[in-house]
């Protein structure tokens, strides 16, 4: 349902660039003066030491202290230039099913998450903690050749024509060291995609593999899309899909032992900041970001009322206060107008991909055209209903498809180390 009674043309793009001058003037210093990068803080905060992690969240809180009453009635402006009420509005589904079947991960979560904070040097689990790196014996990567090459056997495996595919991204190719984050970029309409890696991935340890594995995943999407439906887009619901599937066909095969030795890590425990944000950040920031659009539609949208509803939600879901985490505000995608509900689309492309991935083994060349056919041609409901036989998926279908993501919680709460 759009709502032209708030005299919107559709999505302000201003909007965004707004905020982005806000967030790009923030400075990243510590009490000595000691300034960072937004590149160089974030690296900071996947730290195995707990000091650094410490200072550096705190550092990264601070900086957007002070920033609500600007930030606000910007979020307000958004939620009102989206034009949907909901997510039923934006994508035809509700997200009352998906986050139920979340809910069903957050005890084991949360039980996982006190053993990697043990691992990490903390009492008990902190925001802080959430993308913690583990301390282990490998203090020297394999060479990104060789990452290439184990993802190569990984899709070999799963998908034919796979390791042919990966075989694409040697640095030079299609693969390019330059840029702050990982990333895939199509030049044009129809060309072949590209992936970008920041310059340290010239070494790689095995947990950084689903990550590149995730942005080959974006590129074959990207290409076979291209080929399939020349000059037609696939629905932006679907964006994670195809590069979630390739991040958990990576994660599965890594965390089975059967990748590149990994001494000491556990790589379960080394996935479970991974598995934490999908299933317990995601579900707090899509149930905020409608609680923020109801504010903003009843007039009722202030940094007051957006912090009360960020306090408790993300109570609800990590059992923790913000602790100045200030969600709300650094959220880039509940200021884009033209990104509605994005966390919606990241919980619902990684359950897809859960359910795809169990039913992975030797997918075909056509099966997989097949996938990203549907992702062209159909929207979410029309998808579900392909996937279980022309019925409605229910709460417990979405549930269903946790179950890989539950083994992988509840080998790290055992710990193999």
């Amino acid at each position: 349902m759009r709502l032209p009674e708030y005299g919107m043309a559709g999505p302000d793009k201003n909007i965004f660039k707004e905020y982005l001058l806000i967030r790009d003037g923030l400075r990243y210093t510590d009490v000595n003066g000691r300034k960072l990068s937004r590149d160089g803080l974030a690296e900071e905060l996947r730290s195995p030491d707990p000091t650094i992690r410490s200072r550096a969240w705190q550092m990264f809180c601070g900086a957007w202290a002070g920033k609500g009453p600007a930030l606000a009635p910007l979020l307000g402006k958004t939620c009102l230039s989206k034009g949907f009420t909901g997510t039923k509005d934006a994508f035809g589904a509700a997200s009352a099913p998906l986050l139920e079947a979340a809910w069903t991960l957050r005890e084991p979560l949360l039980k996982a998450l006190e053993v990697k904070a043990g691992r990490v040097g903390t009492g008990r689990f902190a925001y802080s903690d959430l993308l913690a790196r583990l301390p282990s014996e490998e203090a020297m990567p394999m060479p990104l050749a060789e990452g290439l090459r184990l993802l190569g056997e990984i899709f070999g495996a799963a998908l034919e024509g796979g390791r042919g595919f990966v075989m694409e991204f040697f640095p030079g190719g299609r693969l390019f060291l330059e840029g702050e984050h990982p990333h895939c970029l199509q030049p044009e309409p129809g060309a072949q995609a590209v992936v970008y890696l920041p310059e340290r991935y010239s070494g790689v340890y095995p947990s950084d593999l689903p990550v590149i594995a995730h942005e080959l995943g974006h590129a074959l999407h990207c290409d076979a899309a291209a080929r399939l439906s020349p000059g037609k887009s696939f629905n932006h619901l679907f964006a994670e899909t195809l590069s979630q599937l390739f991040e958990e066909l990576a994660w599965a095969r890594i965390c089975d032992g059967n990748g590149h030795s990994s001494g000491r890590i556990d790589l379960p425990l080394a996935r479970l900041g991974h598995l934490a944000a999908d299933f317990l950040l995601v579900p707090a920031r899509l149930e905020l970001e409608e609680a923020a659009t109801a504010l903003a539609l009843s007039g009722g949208l202030t940094a007051e009322s957006v912090e009360k509803a960020e306090k408790e939600l993300f109570g609800k879901w990590f059992g923790l206060e913000p602790e100045g985490a200030r969600f709300w505000m650094r959220a880039e995608r509940f200021y884009d107008p033209e990104e509605p509900f994005d966390d919606f689309v990241c919980l619902t492309g990684r359950m897809l991909a859960l359910d795809l991935a169990s039913r992975a083994g030797g997918m075909t060349a056509a099966r997989l055209d097949e996938l990203v056919s549907d992702t062209v041609s159909l929207d979410l409901p029309g998808w579900l209903e392909k996937r279980f036989g022309g019925r409605e998926a229910k709460a417990a279908d979405w549930a269903a498809m946790l179950a890989p993501a539950l083994r992988m919680i509840n080998k790290a709460s055992v710990g193999r180390f």
